[in-house]
């Protein structure tokens, strides 16, 4: 992050926001909701155990 930076501006979205989908996501914002997803889905390889190669 550099200066004068911040995640909200970044997402494109509160933390209000966040907060209110992850409570509820069908009492949110959709175009927030729609922003969460893509982001949800572009990062899901940070979520995934690495590969085990083969044994040698």
């Amino acid at each position: 992050m550099l200066n004068n930076q911040y995640d909200e501006e970044e997402l494109g979205f509160s933390y209000e926001e966040f907060e209110k989908y992850i409570k509820n996501p069908l009492d949110s914002n959709p175009f927030t909701a729609k922003k969460i997803k893509a982001l949800h889905k572009k990062t899901a390889h940070k979520r995934n155990p690495i590969p085990k190669g083969p044994k040698l």
